[in-house]
């Protein structure tokens, strides 16, 4: 297959512009893959049609923004209102919790002070 013939036949312009038919795109899609300078001529025509589209295109009137935005407009969804269901979160008294914290360990602390006390007061002779 001579690929410089292919790329001149026009199938690349039907195929960006999206008028070829189903077969012609798969066999495109299929020898793009297999020679990248039809690949890179896709690209190239895509580009100069999208700047052909940008240097010749043409603005919508005012009045079709204006009609736009007002059908927008109208077409909104209704506004659901949220239940702001305030809910107090219960903060944690970190200093109650240390006091406690620190009161156990001295009970604990204490209670085996004296039980050690008491087994070297009996065991001196």
């Amino acid at each position: 297959m001579n690929i410089k013939e292919y790329i001149s036949s026009g199938i690349i312009e039907l195929y960006v512009m999206g008028l070829c038919s189903p077969e012609e795109e798969q066999e495109l899609e299929q020898l793009r893959v297999q020679y990248p300078e039809l690949q890179t001529a896709i690209l190239q025509y895509e580009k100069d049609m999208e700047e052909k589209m940008l240097q010749q295109g043409i603005l919508p009137s005012a009045a079709a923004d204006e009609a736009i935005l007002h059908r927008l407009e109208s077409l909104s969804a209704p506004v659901v209102t949220m239940h702001n269901n305030i809910t107090r979160v219960r903060k944690i008294n970190w200093i109650r919790a240390i006091a406690a914290s620190v009161a156990i360990l001295l009970g604990i602390s204490a209670y085996f002070n004296y039980t050690l006390y008491q087994k070297t007061k009996n065991n001196k002779p």
